[in-house]
């Protein structure tokens, strides 16, 4: 037979923090810099590709539903990719969040406006570069635990070449972590 105990709060004896506290949908909230939970979107080896100065989408396979527990965690962006640009060329990667599922009225994560994340090694060498890269943010804008959803997407910033997400170098993806405040 199992036995059953309930609780709302760990507490270490003598102390007066903390240790977990332990929501009514029976998630466990850890203290604050602990992760509460981590989802990772499917992985991808195809290219993309894109010679357009305007953001756009990478591809939907990296595409993140996700749930906040709580509403005052921070959420850690990250998107691990092998990335490709022409010579003279430059690439920029961005999150994008919407409160919608369709992703329709997505906005970028981050305001800054030059999100360069590869270029050539020597500025003006008509040779290509490329490498894996992590595009990593904090997001700390929701205030309720409504589902959000996240992709990256990217652009070319400079140049005449194309830039690409995948070339031979293995799997991208994205994963989300929620760490207690």
């Amino acid at each position: 037979m199992a036995s059953i105990l309930n609780v709302d709060k760990i507490r270490a004896t003598g102390s007066t923090n903390d240790a977990l506290q332990v929501q009514s949908n029976g998630f466990v909230i850890p203290k604050a810099g602990g992760i509460i939970q981590m989802q990772k979107s499917a992985s991808r080896s195809s290219a993309n590709n894109t010679t357009s100065s305007t953001y756009a989408e990478i591809h939907t396979d990296y595409r993140l539903a996700f749930t906040p527990v709580t509403a005052n965690s921070y959420l850690q962006l990250n998107f691990y990719f092998h990335g490709v640009v022409g010579g003279n060329t430059r690439m920029g990667v961005k999150f994008y969040v919407s409160t919608n599922s369709d992703y329709s009225s997505a906005t970028a994560v981050s305001s800054a406006t030059f999100d360069e994340v590869i270029r050539t090694a020597n500025h003006g060498s008509s040779s290509a570069s490329m490498g894996r890269f992590v595009l990593s943010e904090l997001y700390t804008a929701h205030t309720d635990t409504s589902t959000l959803y996240f992709t990256p997407y990217f652009n070319r910033l400079l140049g005449s070449n194309t830039a690409r997400v995948n070339d031979n170098g293995g799997f991208s993806y994205v994963t989300i972590m929620e760490i207690a405040e």
